[in-house]
């Protein structure tokens, strides 16, 4: 089923409702929550919120949604071991139009850009390597380094042309 993300956030505000990630008709930057699986999709959907409000289109912003959410369970499951923990996300648009989104976390060093690249046997690391393999599919541009104790990692992605 595909939804229209544009028509449920207009609906949503014409109809009273209040969005979390809006404050003064203005859409938050940074949003911090705790590490645990009920606050996932929270996250995911104040990124997709932030690619909704950069124009792009239904299908990519679900794509958008999609890599983040993978990204997040990553930190909870491997930076955090499920411990929890809290998840910053930042979210802003470059002037040509491309969404830069900021994760950080404060869990154990985890560049989980290179899980895919490094053999190891368990089962646990092949949910891993799918997760990275459909991260760096998503979303071609993908940073990621470690600084002062912290977990950062970078999405930058450009509006297609029209």
């Amino acid at each position: 089923m595909q939804i229209n993300l544009r028509t449920c956030y207009i609906d949503s505000m014409a109809h009273g409702n209040e969005n979390p990630f809006w404050k003064d008709n203005k859409l938050d930057r940074e949003i911090t929550l705790k590490a645990d699986q009920n606050s996932l999709y929270k996250l995911a959907d104040f990124v997709a919120a932030h690619a909704w409000e950069a124009g792009f289109e239904d299908k990519r912003i679900e794509e958008i949604r999609l890599a983040s959410q993978e990204a997040l369970k990553n930190i909870c499951e491997f930076a955090y071991n499920g411990k929890g923990g809290e998840i910053t996300v930042e979210c802003s648009v470059t002037d040509a139009g491309a969404l830069i989104v900021t994760i950080t976390d404060y869990g154990k060093p985890f560049n989980m850009l290179l899980a895919d690249l490094t053999p190891d046997p368990q089962e646990k690391n092949e949910r891993k390597n799918e997760s990275v393999r459909l991260i760096k599919r998503l979303i071609k541009n993908v940073e990621y380094r470690r600084d002062a104790f912290r977990n950062i990692m970078i999405f930058v992605i450009p509006k297609p042309f029209i």
